[in-house]
């Protein structure tokens, strides 16, 4: 009986995968995750540069809206997920806006094997975001938008190859 006692213990501590620890460092927040997708930097870049709280300003106005979500992961090497999201909050949910996924790691052209991987993205007037290489995917915001500016986040959520464990950051945006 011991025994048994001792394998379910051992059972139960292997449990549990990547957890989120919920920590927050200049606007980059992430979670705990296996070392092939491991979140370790997520930065968002734009023309008009961080304001004193560090929201990246994105406006159509300036430079038609560009913005250059960048990060790395432990293992650039190995198959992952990375996906871009606009929420209202820095945790990911069922309500947020899905605008850039990709299969990254490895040979993939979108998302190469290297270091740090960053994508140009757009936002319009039209409230239309659109990442390159993705323009048939282009997501107009326009019903998700309660009004301008808008004050959120943009959610990067990085998976492993099965798509089943997966950990996030976000960075603070202003949508104009």
């Amino acid at each position: 009986m011991h025994k048994a006692a001792v394998i379910v213990l051992l059972m139960l501590a292997g449990c549990g995968g990547g957890s989120s620890d919920g920590s927050q460092n200049g606007g980059f927040s992430a979670g705990g995750g296996g070392p092939d997708y491991d979140i370790k930097s997520f930065d968002i870049q734009t023309p008009s540069g961080d304001s004193f709280g560090g929201d990246a300003q994105i406006n159509p106005g300036v430079s038609g809206g560009a913005f250059v979500p960048s990060w790395s992961v432990e293992d650039a090497s190995s198959l992952y997920t990375a996906a871009l999201y606009l929420s209202s909050d820095t945790m990911l949910s069922a309500g947020d806006q899905l605008f850039f996924d990709e299969v990254c790691g490895s040979v993939q052209a979108a998302c190469p094997d290297a270091a740090s991987t960053s994508v140009d993205c757009t936002f319009n007037s039209s409230n239309v975001m659109q990442c390159s290489g993705q323009p048939e995917d282009a997501v107009d915001l326009t019903a998700y938008l309660p009004g301008l500016p808008y004050n959120g986040y943009i959610i990067l959520e990085s998976c492993d190859s099965s798509g089943l464990d997966c950990v996030t950051a976000s960075h603070p945006v202003v949508l104009q």
